[in-house]
């Protein structure tokens, strides 16, 4: 689940603001035929139950909500959820937004954290995603060690201005899981517009809980000026 929600979100460019998860279109040609989604499938395939049960929310809502609580059950730091996304209808608008390679991998590294609007604490963080049955930092200190195995991309992490962040987060638990934390919310909410600079996620926490989920209601937080009325309103 976490790789199908952030595969679903890693198509968003800030270059141009296309991609994102928004729409789901992970489902459809040509997003579920490039091979770094490879393995997504199976994941819809397992959230179709959810889907059944919850007509109203989005095929795109419930990714995103499946990987964040994936992330929290392994031990993960707790995160708003910001619901409201839309499915759309096939795969038309995905064209052009597959992962650019270049030689040598650091280059493609660099490139891909850039095109997203990520800093590169945010992607060495975000690369921490893959872990086993607790999330934790342990990624960053098998990779240090050479322990494991490791792909092209993830052994260039050693390189350059990456290779000081993969140590600090294998010596640092807490640092890597609030980067992650933060990252991961970034890429989940990027495509949240709201007009032509604000993003429609800001201090909104969505209930994810029955039976609010399944009509597909947003709450304020707590923490926004919202929230601050209503709770205002609940205590008079």
């Amino acid at each position: 689940f976490v790789n199908l929600a952030y595969q679903c979100a890693s198509t968003f460019r800030e270059t141009d603001y296309r991609g994102g998860c928004n729409g789901a279109r992970i489902r459809f040609s040509p997003e579920n035929e490039w091979e770094v989604n490879a393995g997504t499938s199976d994941a819809l395939v397992t959230l179709e139950s959810v889907k059944e049960a919850y007509p109203n929310a989005s095929y795109a809502d419930i990714i995103v909500l499946a990987g964040q609580t994936a992330i929290e059950s392994a031990g993960g730091m707790t995160q708003p959820f910001c619901g409201g996304r839309v499915d759309a209808e096939d795969g038309s608008g995905s064209e052009g937004l597959a992962p650019r390679v270049y030689t040598p991998p650091v280059v493609s590294i660099r490139d891909d954290m850039q095109v997203k609007g990520l800093s590169a604490r945010e992607g060495v963080a975000l690369a921490g995603r893959f872990f086993g049955p607790t999330f934790s930092n342990q990624f960053y200190k098998d990779l240090l060690a050479g322990t494991g195995n490791f792909t092209t991309d993830e052994q260039a992490l050693l390189e350059d201005e990456f290779k000081e962040i993969v140590e600090e987060y294998a010596s640092d638990e807490e640092a890597f899981q609030k980067e992650f934390a933060t990252a991961w919310n970034k890429m989940m909410t990027a495509d949240r517009y709201d007009g032509p600079s604000a993003n429609a996620c800001t201090d909104v926490s969505t209930c994810t809980t029955d039976p609010c989920f399944e009509l597909g209601a947003s709450a304020p937080s707590p923490t926004s000026a919202a929230g601050k009325k209503s709770k205002a309103q609940r205590e008079r």
